[in-house]
């Protein structure tokens, strides 16, 4: 009788056990669910697991302001010894692809703002056909927002500017240069490779080149990163200057809207001399004698027009200038991490004479300023809080669109025209002899040139929507008349029968 009642007992609380272990396992597997959600969720375990990223700051502008005009298109173009091999090209396209995984990235259009979206797309190098710096962005379309073309000795690197700027666009050019000429020119695989800090390998790690920099360095006010943690902002230099009758440039528009190229060359270490005896940087000078090139244009222009009374009134000539910052923060992102300043000179002005050396010295003083890292965090993190105040971030993409148009148009009144300096770019030693110069130049929606160092030879690069070189002329024509022997070339537009020529004094 007891054995019974034991057996009863016993199949009576067995399953009940049973029950309570299950309702465990299922508690335990609902928690665990909870946190992979919450953690999930999380910003490091997000960008971990998902396939798209979302546009640093710098970037939110481009898809929205382009045109087919102004198409936020840059190239970089290298010159080889012999003519490029397609074959060997693709191959060297397709072992740097794999290292830049930014540039696996598409551009999707997202209810409140652009995004990247990995893709499974793979680049095919073309010859050249057509004109430089045509669209790479369709919002119909998916594909990838660079491409690779060639022509005769020339290996061309467009890219769209949402995705990157010209640093980052540099380093993927680098390695895809330096792949090429290992395959093409199989005797300077023999000899030892120095590699230089453009090709360290945290510049290839996914992690550093898909870091947003504007988020970690500025996306709260005065955080612990801040270079100016400790300091206070001078307001007076974080001011904008009020410009006076700011002038623009307008013209006849070229063929099908293709981009009006002149390339010029000259030896960096004349023009550095010369800097150095103004006591100015290379990119004051530069902007300088930019600034006075388009100021002789226009007293030209008003003169045959008879307005001689314009050169009595005050007007200003500014020039946007893009600045790197990547010399004042530590970051290895291939993305955009640039700011940009407004440099100028007012014509007219009262006990002035509007000289080159005037000019230099009120470009060195706002260069200065602009400079600062105070002002420049100042600015960035006013963007940076806009971009993140909720009102904003509330509003559908259309309608930013619109309002980006808007305001790009406004502050376009105050730009006459832009420049930009890259710096300095090299190759691995065994490789250099094999590459001759190297161009970099961008579609505009008004003149402007981008100037690059290679091998002790500064690229001066202009490219305009315009049919007019008057500009351009004048800048050319200036630097050799203080000695800078140029060689100058240009592309076939109107019109078609331009060739190189070397200009000396």
């Amino acid at each position: 009788m007891n054995s019974r009642k034991a057996k009863s007992n016993y199949s009576k609380y067995k399953p009940r056990r049973r029950c309570y272990r299950t309702k465990t396992k299922v508690f335990a597997d609902v928690k665990q669910r909870f946190f992979d959600f919450f953690s999930y969720w999380t910003k490091k375990r997000f960008r971990k697991s998902r396939s798209w990223i979302d546009l640093e700051n710098a970037s939110k502008l481009f898809p929205s302001v382009m045109n087919s005009t102004d198409t936020k298109v840059f190239r970089f173009t290298v010159t080889i010894k012999d003519n490029i091999d397609p074959q060997l090209l693709q191959m060297a396209l397709d072992q740097a692809y794999k290292h830049f995984p930014l540039y696996h990235s598409v551009l999707r259009r997202g209810i409140f703002w652009y995004y990247y979206e990995d893709s499974d797309l793979y680049p095919v190098v073309k010859e050249e056909t057509d004109y430089p710096c045509r669209s790479l962005f369709h919002y119909d379309k998916k594909q990838l927002l660079f491409r690779v073309l060639y022509y005769r000795n020339r290996i061309h690197l467009e890219v769209f500017h949402a995705l990157s700027d010209g640093t980052g666009a540099s380093w993927f050019l680098q390695l895809l240069v330096s792949n090429y000429v290992l395959l093409r020119y199989p005797e300077s695989r023999s000899r030892r490779i120095e590699l230089s800090a453009e090709f360290q390998d945290m510049y290839y790690e996914s992690d550093s080149q898909l870091d947003d920099s504007f988020a970690r360095y500025f996306h709260k006010k005065k955080n612990k990163k801040s270079i100016t943690n400790k300091k206070t902002v001078n307001q007076d230099k974080s001011k904008k200057h009020k410009w006076k009758r700011v002038h623009h440039i307008y013209g006849f528009r070229t063929q099908d809207n293709r981009m009006q190229i002149i390339e010029s060359e000259m030896p960096v270490k004349e023009l550095l001399q010369i800097s150095r005896q103004r006591n100015v940087t290379l990119s004051v000078f530069l902007t300088a004698v930019f600034i006075e090139s388009i100021h002789k244009t226009v007293k030209k222009k008003n003169k045959n027009k008879g307005k001689s009374k314009i050169k009595n009134k005050k007007y200003s000539i500014t020039i946007s200038v893009p600045i790197n910052l990547r010399q004042y923060y530590p970051s290895h992102s291939a993305r955009n991490f640039f700011a940009t300043t407004l440099i100028g000179y007012t014509f007219g002005q009262e006990g002035k004479t509007d000289t080159l050396d005037e000019i230099c010295a009120c470009v060195a003083e706002q260069y200065s300023a602009a400079t600062e890292i105070e002002n420049i965090e100042h600015k960035l993190y006013s963007l940076v809080k806009l971009e993140k105040n909720v009102a904003i971030r509330t509003i559908i993409r259309p309608i930013k669109d619109v309002i980006l148009r808007i305001a790009y148009r406004i502050n376009n009144l105050n730009i006459t025209a832009a420049l930009s300096n890259v710096g300095k770019i090299s190759f691995p030693q065994s490789i250099e002899e094999y590459v001759d110069q190297v161009y970099v130049y961008t579609a505009a929606s008004r003149p402007q040139f981008i100037c690059i160092t290679h091998k002790d030879i500064l690229t001066i690069n202009f490219s305009s929507p315009y049919q007019d070189t008057e500009i351009q002329m004048n800048f050319l024509r200036r630097l050799t008349k203080i000695g800078i022997p140029i060689t100058i070339g240009a592309n076939e537009v109107n019109p078609p029968d331009a060739k190189w020529q070397e200009i000396k004094p």
